[in-house]
């Protein structure tokens, strides 16, 4: 019915990653075609406007966003990867990935091993820029009740008669400038609660999300495997409890991590710790998200699970001492058996 209809074959015996390349291969050639029909304005403006390289001006060439690539476990990956690296290298496009994931930068590495991405990393807002949303945006709902008739008797009412400059800056503190976190307050505020309320309310979710997630294989909260430990997890979340963020390198060569950035890279991308980049390498480690940081304070609070957690921390670092021995040990043993032959 297909070829009837259009004159093409159906394909469908086609895999649907074979079917994937075929429409990149088509986006390619569209691409190709750009840069052609470029290179001929460019032509007939003038030999000053032509490029001496084989690529035409880095201005002129189209730019495609991959939005959100790799936040989740799409398919063909892979596949679009691969093509998006074949196009910035035959200079027929710049390719911009957005993601909210660091493992998506060491994807884009392997695709294009021979040049190095760009990464651009991108912070909360500022302090006073989370109080003026936060201000806005309560005085906002405000005026659109008083519009509506909502209002009593009329009445001007800002901010202010929602929630005090103090318990704005207080929830700004705690939250940060993440706008999603700074949100969900507005929205609980507008609903009726107050504000102390909502903002409690949002640190107890954050600290049952981290309890569930990042020891998840804490038989207290369940059985889940992840690349990292509880006591690995717990380490770091006693030293951002007390330091706003500690280095990446150290943390990395401690003795839980032995070296390997295979956990911290798993809590990276849980959104459970956020790493600050320097010259396109990890440099500093810091809590997911702001009011992570206040939720890692209440959770080392607990005396209870703060007690059951460091027990079990040091007794991981009582296995790797206790094996560091046992090695001298064995080494000064064979040492003996040489001695004595």
């Amino acid at each position: 019915m297909v070829a009837a209809t259009t004159g093409s074959k159906a394909g469908i015996s086609a895999t649907p990653e074979s079917q994937v390349r075929r429409i990149l291969e088509c986006l390619a050639l569209v691409l190709n075609k750009i840069r052609q029909n470029t290179q001929k304005k460019l032509a007939r403006a003038g030999p000053e406007h032509l490029s001496s390289s084989k690529t035409q001006p880095p201005a002129t060439v189209p730019v495609i966003v991959l939005d959100n690539f790799m936040d989740k476990d799409l398919p063909f990956t892979n596949v679009i990867l691969e093509w998006a690296a074949s196009v910035v290298e035959a200079g027929l496009a710049h390719c911009v990935v957005t993601t909210s994931g660091i493992s998506g930068y060491h994807e884009i590495q392997r695709a294009q091993p021979q040049r190095a991405a760009s990464l651009i990393s991108l912070d909360d807002a500022t302090p006073m820029g989370a109080i003026s949303l936060l201000q806005k945006q309560l005085s906002a709902q405000q005026q659109q009740q008083q519009e509506t008739g909502d209002g009593d008797d009329g009445a001007m009412t800002t901010a202010a008669d929602i929630a005090t400059s103090d318990e704005i800056a207080m929830a700004a503190g705690v939250l940060g400038g993440r706008l999603e976190d700074l949100q969900l307050f507005v929205q609980k505020v507008q609903s009726g609660e107050s504000p102390a309320a909502a903002l409690e309310d949002i640190v107890q979710r954050s600290i049952t999300e981290i309890r569930k997630y990042a020891f998840a294989n804490d038989s207290e909260v369940g059985q889940c495997e992840h690349t990292w430990t509880p006591e690995q997890f717990w380490y770091l979340l006693t030293e951002l409890a007390h330091h706003d963020s500690v280095e990446y390198d150290r943390m990395r060569n401690s003795a839980l991590f032995a070296g390997n950035d295979v956990a911290l890279l798993g809590l990276a991308e849980a959104q459970l710790i956020t790493m600050t980049y320097d010259n396109d390498r990890p440099s500093r480690i810091r809590p997911g998200r702001p009011v992570y940081g206040v939720a890692f304070d209440r959770i080392l609070e607990d005396p209870g699970f703060a007690s059951s957690m460091s027990i079990k921390m040091n007794k991981k670092f009582i296995e790797l001492e206790t094996a560091k021995i046992r090695k001298a040990e064995e080494e000064l043993a064979l040492l003996n058996v040489f001695r004595a032959s």
